[in-house]
């Protein structure tokens, strides 16, 4: 996607629901609309890249609408570690030279940002930690724009970690219900990012083919 097609970029407002698409989308827009057309993701991600591959087979098994057992917040804060590392592969990827996405494959990744937004904020809401927007600008490209809110995202994955982990250490702790939130917006969370990953793979595998028959 060539940065002339991104217009106006505005971060994701904490607390914000999505809005639908406007007829005429920009990044931002992207960010906070329904989801788009379905889209193939029979590819998986690069190993090469440091993400996992995965089927959508896969990814529907690990839905966050599947039943859940409670669990610890030491417990939560280890997925929300998970996330951390599958993010830093997903960050790898899409540093990888000469890397190309299509207008569709970037409108399905703001898309997917803005769902990991959406997730990131309610966990923090929960646990009373502040929200801060990811820090992008005009002259930044699409792939440096989805890095911005991925490192936002760990960001916001760190401090929430800590927090879970204090409270394992002390008598403070949240409701049952309120931790059953927090645990449910984190496998949300995880699997947008197993969403964004696989996509990403496609991309991944697409380059490397050119690589190849170029050489």
């Amino acid at each position: 996607m060539a940065d002339e097609d991104i217009k106006g970029f505005v971060p994701v407002t904490p607390g914000k629901g999505v809005e639908p698409i406007q007829p005429e989308t920009d990044f931002d827009s992207q960010l906070t609309s329904k989801e788009p057309a379905p889209f193939d993701l029979n590819a998986g991600a690069s190993s090469d890249a440091g993400v996992k591959e995965m089927s959508p087979m896969e990814l529907s098994a690990g839905s966050p609408q599947a039943a859940l057992q409670p669990q610890s917040p030491q417990e939560i804060s280890q997925s929300m570690q998970q996330i951390n590392t599958q993010i830093d592969g997903v960050v790898n990827g899409l540093k990888t030279p000469g890397l190309s996405v299509s207008d569709t494959t970037g409108q399905i990744f703001q898309y997917r940002l803005g769902r990991l937004q959406e997730n990131l904020q309610v966990v923090n809401s929960q646990l009373n930690l502040p929200t801060t927007a990811p820090a992008v600008s005009s002259d930044q490209s699409a792939i440096e724009k989805y890095i911005s809110y991925l490192t936002n995202g760990q960001s916001q994955l760190k401090q929430a970690t800590q927090m879970l982990d204090s409270m394992g250490n002390s008598s403070q702790s949240l409701n049952p219900g309120d931790l059953m939130k927090v645990q449910i917006k984190v496998n949300s969370a995880q699997q947008e990012v197993q969403f964004f990953s696989a996509l990403l793979g496609s991309s991944l595998d697409a380059l490397k083919q050119t690589m190849n028959i170029q050489m």
